[in-house]
């Protein structure tokens, strides 16, 4: 759940028992984005159109839709920078409960043990493992970011007794039956989406900027399923206040309010926060507790195999 944090904005035998809790681990106290793979690319497409005037306004309407996007905002970019710099922990242990409501306002309510640890390399490992109710006891979530090509993320659902990894282009789905999808819990990579300022405004009396976020390319349009995503972020103290998710039609569809943070020893992340599916009014709620930040984690519990074991 990194990734929405940071937006809002980062003895194996001993862990073999059904009951794992968080302190069981603590070892001490619009359309697809046409990818470029470069500057170069787009300057050498116009190039090649200059040789007519009806190619070359082609060439500019597409550049304008499509490449611009993905140059530098003199505005936008340090906002986000200083957003996403917020969660400098590198291991994070905490309780999560999960609330799911659907348009009748009937909810049912998952308890998840929260884990996350960054490796050598910087790169973040999460596990997330339900424990109750007691049809989803067991199940569990791994997510690995990798430095290139696409983070690995496996599922294990104990009725089948097998861990499943999701493939790549399945990060918009549904995370168990909730309005998060795979992608959103998880690590981001900066270089996944380029930002664009789009104006100054209020919500809820509060001053924000307004900045768009699109995929850097197709990869992350297929991976994710958002044609981009609109952030408002508090111009004082720099949280993500709310969000709104597009569809490749450039459709509203989801909309993740942040109802609360937490903030410790010059830490803080996004703690308390809503997904709502607007087109059928179905809301997911995530609140962590119990929260250990900067404390050692075990690293043979970010495995596929250990998902497994720890039945």
């Amino acid at each position: 759940m990194k990734k929405l944090i940071k937006h809002c904005l980062n003895t194996l035998s001993r862990f073999h028992s059904p009951n794992l809790s968080p302190s069981a681990l603590c070892t001490s106290t619009t359309l697809p984005v046409t990818p470029f793979s470069s500057a170069s690319a787009s300057a050498s497409a116009l190039s090649s159109a200059s040789t007519s005037t009806s190619a070359l306004s082609l060439a500019l309407a597409f550049a304008l839709t499509f490449s611009s996007p993905l140059l530098a905002d003199e505005k936008a970019d340090p906002i986000m920078d200083r957003v996403l710099g917020k969660g400098s922990w590198t291991s994070m242990i905490a309780d999560v409960q999960l609330t799911l409501t659907n348009s009748r306002d009937e909810q049912r309510v998952r308890q998840i043990a929260f884990f996350s640890k960054d490796d050598d390399q910087g790169q973040n490992r999460l596990l997330m493992r339900f424990q109750a109710p007691a049809d989803v006891r067991g199940t569990a979530f791994l997510t690995l970011e990798r430095s290139s090509g696409s983070d690995e993320r496996y599922l294990y659902l104990p009725a089948m007794r097998r861990v499943s990894r999701i493939a790549s282009s399945g990060g918009g789905g549904n995370f168990m039956s909730s309005d998060f999808s795979y992608y959103d819990i998880g690590e981001p990579a900066r270089e996944d989406w380029s930002y664009t300022y789009l104006r100054l405004d209020n919500v809820d009396g509060q001053d924000v900027h307004v900045i768009r976020a699109q995929p850097a390319n197709n990869s992350v349009f297929e991976d994710t399923g958002y044609s981009s995503v609109i952030y408002y972020i508090d111009t004082t103290a720099f949280r993500t206040l709310r969000s709104e998710y597009f569809d490749k039609h450039k459709q509203k569809f989801k909309e993740l309010s942040v109802l609360a943070y937490y903030e410790k020893d010059g830490h803080e992340f996004a703690s308390d926060m809503l997904m709502t599916d607007t087109r059928i009014g179905h809301s997911s709620r995530m609140t962590f507790s119990s929260i250990s930040l900067n404390n050692p984690v075990d690293d043979n519990i970010f495995t596929p195999r250990f998902l497994q074991r720890a039945r």
